[in-house]
Order: structure tokens, then sequence, then C-alpha cells
């Protein structure tokens, strides 16, 4: 077959113009990292096992650093830029002379994880924090190592738990580090005591314990920038221990905030996609960059280094300002319906066996593609929109070229039903699931099986793909990194067999149901339960900014607040009528309710209230899953699929501001 294309880079929003992307990470690259002249940019990944090291001027890659036996997670240059030290899984900390590339130094750090390293300000020492030791104390310290020798200098004890932050203040006489806890400790570099806590970030609620993600020092050492779980970015004054300004708008955890190089603004990363820059002292904020991920500043702040979900390094130049619709019919049930990537196509399938495509505009069949045997079970764009990879009752998976409707792959056979299919966010390789539990991974250049799970379970994967949680009769539930196909978190806590999970939109949470009818909420960042549901739930479903959760049964469903756990909202009755599926609109407002008697209602969500119905006309079917790519991926856009088989696919187009309007 022909080879897939890496998906293409998006449209950057203006006030922001693409300088360079860096290609070679053969999966996602964690941290970004500059040099101190500004000429060259560091990078690591999950997947390689490698930092590489970029001509920015060029482009070009100088050269690959390798020594981690493991995952690396942070890259760091000294001040000098003579060198760099990076850490990750293998736990260890590696120096390396940034002009040859020779590594000259590998620190073990005893820990399971390195997640953070930073250089002090002269380069002479480098501090590092991770997961929990392998020491009896079973403490998190934060680490110092004499840069020159690599003799341990001293330990920081304090934290008892992971350390995902450490920062040195410009002087380089003070050390800040945060981590799970919530609790932000100041500490003394020289002597090693520690001279404040910072509390602020600990209490999310009665029931779960917050975490910070990054602290930051301002360019003049007078003030520390703090994120984490509470979805706040919180300036505190080091010297009184006094906490000056909060950051407010960040609609879910904040995992990166680091200063501009002026002191004036803070970069905030969501991990989302979403960059928020921010006034430190007004407190307003005045630019928003849309699917980027791990912003890091050049020196003079002129350029931003980052990753987007290509696995791709880009640098960017940050100064410059820059109703209803009938499609065609299926002959048997319809399935489901998915939307490409930009929005402009439909495709639909079902128990014809036939997979079509549909202009959404004009309402035209663009493309029918044949071939499978059986009922259709899932598909999946490619992330380029090129191609559609199904799966089904016909025991295989198939992929397509939607624009010339022809087959151009099929998996060998198998014995299971295909019930689930993802692509890589390379576009590169597809992951297939089976009704037996089986996962398997195609590379599609070569068209074999490169990696296959084969203990029975039942799993679920987040949005992108790339995670995978699977559940198992003991009560476990397993995280997988799709990308590098490692475990990367093991939940364990449910009594019974897991059987309901379900991710929310960060990939950050995820909630799993077991046998005993028991409802946890996960943080699978920090491989912690976040609370219970206090009442059994039959489907479960996230709205879009992840901060409710949906638990759904047959004739109701219970609105919950995915922070506390608690019931945020009277339960909503469908009296005598049989919930069939459930749709959130991208931004929210609104949810729409298949019911068994054909009529689609419309709920706003502010309220709760019923705002409008539309009669589809049919019969009553069993209970399907939550459908979110029902709707348009941005616009209030709603495709429908009937339920006799001579129904059409609809599009119908909400005005929201007039129903939500009419509500009031």
């Amino acid at each position: 077959m022909p080879a897939l294309p890496v998906r293409p880079d998006h449209d950057l929003p203006a006030g922001v113009t693409l300088r360079r992307t860096f290609r070679g990470h053969s999966g996602a690259v964690w941290d970004v990292s500059w040099s101190p002249d500004g000429d060259r940019v560091a990078s690591c990944g999950g997947d390689d096992h490698v930092i590489r090291v970029w001509d920015v001027a060029t482009g070009g890659q100088i050269y690959e650093l390798e020594g981690h036996t493991e995952s690396v997670e942070c890259v760091s240059w000294s001040p000098d830029g003579e060198h760099i030290a990076s850490g990750g899984y293998d736990g260890s900390v590696c120096g390396w002379n940034a002009r040859s590339g020779e590594q000259t130094q590998k620190l073990e750090a005893n820990a399971h994880h390195i997640h953070t390293a930073s250089w002090s300000p002269d380069g002479r020492f480098i501090a590092a924090g991770g997961d929990d030791c392998e020491e009896p104390d079973a403490d998190s310290p934060v680490r110092i190592w004499d840069a020159r020798t690599g003799q341990e200098a001293r330990r920081l004890t304090g934290h008892v738990d992971t350390v995902w932050s450490v920062a040195w203040s410009p002087n380089g006489r003070f050390i800040a580090s945060g981590g799970r806890g919530g609790v932000i400790r100041v500490w003394d570099a020289e002597t090693g005591e520690q001279t404040r806590a910072l509390a602020g970030h600990a209490g999310v609620s009665e029931e779960y314990t917050g975490y910070v993600m990054r602290v930051s020092w301002s360019p003049d050492g007078g003030s520390i920038a703090s994120c984490g779980s509470d979805r706040l970015v919180r300036i505190w004054d080091p010297e009184t221990g006094t906490e000056t300004r909060q950051l407010e708008g960040h609609p879910d955890g904040v995992d990166s905030v680091s200063w501009l190089p002026d002191g004036r603004r803070i970069a905030c990363d969501e991990g989302d996609g979403c960059v928020r820059i921010w006034d430190a002292q007004g407190g307003a904020e005045v630019r928003k960059l849309e699917a980027r991920w791990g912003v890091s500043w050049s020196p003079n702040g002129s350029l931003i280094a980052f990753w987007d979900r290509n696995c791709a390094v880009c640098v960017a130049d940050a100064q410059t300002d820059q109703g209803g619709r009938k499609l065609g019919t299926h002959t048997g049930w319809a399935k489901s319906v998915s939307w490409s990537p930009d929005g402009k196509l439909i495709a639909s399938y079902g128990h014809d066996h036939v997979v079509r495509v549909w202009d959404c505009e004009t309402g035209e069949e663009t493309a029918t593609l044949v071939g499978h045997t059986d009922s259709v079970q899932d598909l999946a764009w490619s992330p380029d929109g090129r191609f559609i990879a199904s799966g089904g009752e016909d025991l295989g998976v198939r992929v397509w070229d939607v624009h010339a409707s022809t087959q151009v792959w099929r998996s060998p056979y198998r014995r299971g039903w295909v019930l689930s299919v993802h692509w890589s966010s390379d576009g590169r390789c597809i992951v297939s699931g089976d009704a037996l539990g089986v996962v398997r991974v195609w590379d599609l250049q070569t068209g074999k099986e490169t990696w296959t799970l084969a203990e029975a379970a039942p799993c679920s994967w987040s949005s992108d793909g790339r995670l995978m949680a699977r559940g198992d009769s003991r009560g476990a539930v397993r995280v997988w990194d799709m990308e590098t196909r490692k475990l990367r978190r093991t939940l364990d806590g449910h009594t019974g067999r897991v059987g309901g999970i379900s991710w929310s939109s960060d990939e950050r949470l995820v909630v799993c149901r077991d046998s005993a009818g028991v409802v946890r909420v996960w943080d699978t960042h920090a491989g912690e339960e976040i609370h219970r549901l206090e009442e059994p739930a039959g489907a479960l479903s996230w709205s879009p900014d992840g901060r409710r959760l949906l638990s759904v049964s047959h004739r109701d469903l219970r609105v919950w607040d995915a922070q506390t756990g608690q019931t945020a909202e009277r339960p909503l009755k469908a009296e005598r009528r049989r919930l069939l599926s459930i749709s959130w609109s991208p931004d929210g407002r609104i949810l729409v309710l298949k019911l068994d008697d054909g009529a689609l209602e419309v709920w706003d969500t502010a309220t709760w209230e019923v705002v409008a119905a539309v009669y589809e006309g049919g019969i009553g079917l069993p209970w399907q899953p939550p459908d979110e790519r029902a709707f348009h991926p941005t616009r209030p856009l709603l495709a429908t699929k009937g339920v006799r088989p001579s129904e059409r696919i609809r599009i119908l187009e909400f005005d929201v501001d007039a129903l939500v309007g009419a509500s009031g």
C-alpha cells in the first residue's frame, strides 16, 4: 500500500507565525529546552529514549544523545550552554557535553522516575526530583549533585510523595519545589533548610489533596509562580510566604507555568493543547494559543518552542500579530456517524456492511466503501482525513482511501469481532481491539502486527487514541501508552471485575465501574483515586470541559461534579421512555438525548431544562453508548442516524444562544 502521510501542522492563530518544525522523534515529545544563546533546542520523548539537539537556524538535527534505558522526561541546558542534564523513567540523571554530544555522567538517584532536573544559575549544581525513593524511609527528597564531580552534595527532605518540579532562584540562594500533596517548599540551597511552605494548592476538596505541577521564579527573584490541579496559577512572595495574586480562567488543571524574560508576563500550559499568556501584574489574560503543548520561550522572549500533536517540535514567532440538512440512506441499520478531522465530511456505518462518506454542506455521498462482509462496528479517520480504518464482525481491520473510494489494506484473518479501531497520532499505526479482549497494533508501512496485548479485558481509549485503560477481573485498571507500548499506571482499588471505563477530554481522569456497582474516578497522572460516586451508575459520559460527569441508566441520568464526586443537580427523568444515546455540544452548553420513541430532547446544561424537542420517528432499540462524535468538532451541528433502516442520516443545526436564552 502507499505510504500514509504524517499529519500536517495545524494553522496557527493570529499573533503567531511558524518559524521552524523539527521532526525525528518516533513518539510523543515530553520536553523542549532552549540553549542560553538561543541557537539550539534540545528535546526528549517517551518512545525513542534519546535527546535530540536541533539547529534553530537550519532546522537540522545536530546530534542524538543516547544513554537512558527508558523514556526521557526532562532536559535542561547549563547556564553556559556547554552541558545538558536529562532525567527519565530509568531513575537516573545524565550529564552530556553539549558540543560533542558525549555522555559525561550518570547520576543514580535511587528513584523510580526522575520528573525534573534544574541547573543552579552558576552551573555548579544540578537539582532533581521524582517519584518515591526505593530506600526504607520512602520519602521523595530533592537531590543536589555537584555537576563537576558527580557527587551528591545534599538532600532536601520534606516531600513525602512525587516531586514534579524543582527551580533555582535567579541568585542561586534558594530552591523551590512542588509536587503531589499541593505544597510548595522553599529551601536554603546552601544549608538545605526549609524556609517556607506554601500550601495554597493543597486543598482542592475535602476528599482530594491537590498537587503542584510546576514552580517558576520571576527573573528578579521577587516572586514565584505555581500551577497545579486546582486550575489556578498562584503568585507568591517568597520572602513573606504570602500569596499575592491568583490567575483564574483555566478550565482544568494547569500543567506548566513560566515567566517570560521581561518578568511582566506568564505563560501557562493547560496540557490540553491550550496555552494562555497572562499579565502578571494586572492579572488579565493577554493571549491564548490553541492546539499547542509544551511551550518554552527563547532567552529573549521573541520565539516559542513547543511540540504539537504530531510529535513535532516547532518554533514560532510570538511577536507577529497576525439549519437542518439531509443526507442519503443506508440499506440496513445505521450504527453510528463520525466527523472528519476538518468537519467537512461525515462517515456513517452499520449493519449493511458499507461505510458511506458524505459532504455535510451539499449532502452528496462522496464515497461508498464496499468490502466488509458483515456489520461494521467502529471506524476512525486518519489524522489528516485522507484515510478511514474500519472493523467489524467480519474479523478484520480495513483501511480505505477516502478520495479514491478504494480499500488499500486489510489485516490478516483473526478470531474476534473488531469492536474498536484507533489511529496513532502520526498516522503510521492502527490499534484495534476485539471482542475477545485482544489489543493489536498494526504497522501500516509493513502491514504487520507489531504488538499484541492478549489478556482478555474490557478497555477504553482516550480521545486521541494514545492512552488505553484496561480493567481486569481482579479489580485492577492498567493504563497503557499505545505510542510507546509501555505500561504507564496500575490503578488498584476496585473489588470486582472492572467494566465501564470512560476518559475525560483532557486524558487526565478516568472513571471506572466494577461488578460491585462501585464507581471510582482516578487521576491517571498521579495514579490516585480522587473520589467515588455515592450511587450505582450505568453508562458514563464526561462533559467536554471535564467538569461534569453523567451517569446514565435507561430512564434517568444524574449529573456529578467531577472534582468533588457530589451530585451537582437533581436526577433528569425520561419517565416511561428509555434513553438510547446522549451527545454533548462542543461547548457543553446543550445536551441532546435520543429516546426510544424517536424523539431528540435538547437540554440546557445550565438550568437542566428541556428547551427543544425534535421528533425522529422510529422504534425502541437496545441501549447505545454515549456518542460524542455525533456533534461537529467545533460547530453546533448534530449528525443523527435513524432508528429504522429507511431513515436518513440528518444534520441538525442548533442556535444555542436562542435555545439557552429561551430557557431563561
